[in-house]
């Protein structure tokens, strides 16, 4: 039995742990004529919030090495009035309330790799994020990896091997090779 025709209607949110390829995504999307972001560089997104969930105006580079006493969060506001701008939009980022947020989607996707690739490319001299390198911040991501998949499934998330070519990761979202006829309205980021 072949799969429905997905569409890239609406609002899509792709995730995972870090080093599972969002950022690469979100770039290769906008390549292919779609209407794709990497949550990073939405302006007034993400910020620092203490364990309560209060704002931190800053963080220092010692609490960035640490991650122990601070967390990222999605501002709810400003992430439905990015997710207004146009009729689709992909997002893909990830936060510490992003599974508080999905509502706010028509489709989530959770981008699954095993610890050993996530570290393969966390320490890739290439990489243009340095979030990952310090050994705290390693061992969140190293939680994240076990922690989220089943946080995902139980907020209804589809399942990509992040492992997979980006061209195969794109057929299996949408059904289709990459290339899309026309670009869709863009949102500002």
């Amino acid at each position: 039995m072949r799969d429905a025709p997905r569409t890239l209607e609406g609002r899509v949110l792709i995730s995972g742990a870090s080093g599972s390829g969002k950022s690469t995504l979100a770039r290769y999307l906008q390549d292919h004529g779609v209407n794709a972001f990497d949550a990073d560089e939405v302006r007034g997104l993400g910020h620092p919030v203490d364990l309560h969930g209060r704002p931190l105006r800053r963080i220092t580079k010692e609490q960035w090495r640490r991650v122990e006493d601070w967390r990222h969060y999605w501002d709810e506001v400003r992430l439905r009035r990015f997710l207004a701008q146009a009729p689709t939009v992909v997002l893909c980022g990830a936060s510490d309330n992003m599974f508080e947020l999905t509502r706010l989607f028509d489709r989530r996707i959770f981008l699954q790799a095993s610890w050993r690739l996530l570290r393969g490319r966390l320490d890739d001299p290439l990489r243009d994020n340095d979030w990952g390198r310090e050994p705290a911040q390693r061992a969140w991501v190293k939680n994240a990896a076990r922690a989220w998949p089943s946080r995902a499934r139980a907020a209804g998330f589809e399942f990509v091997d992040a492992a997979l070519p980006l061209d195969e990761i794109y057929r299996r979202l949408f059904g289709a090779k990459p290339g899309i006829p026309h670009r869709p309205q863009r949102a500002r980021g």
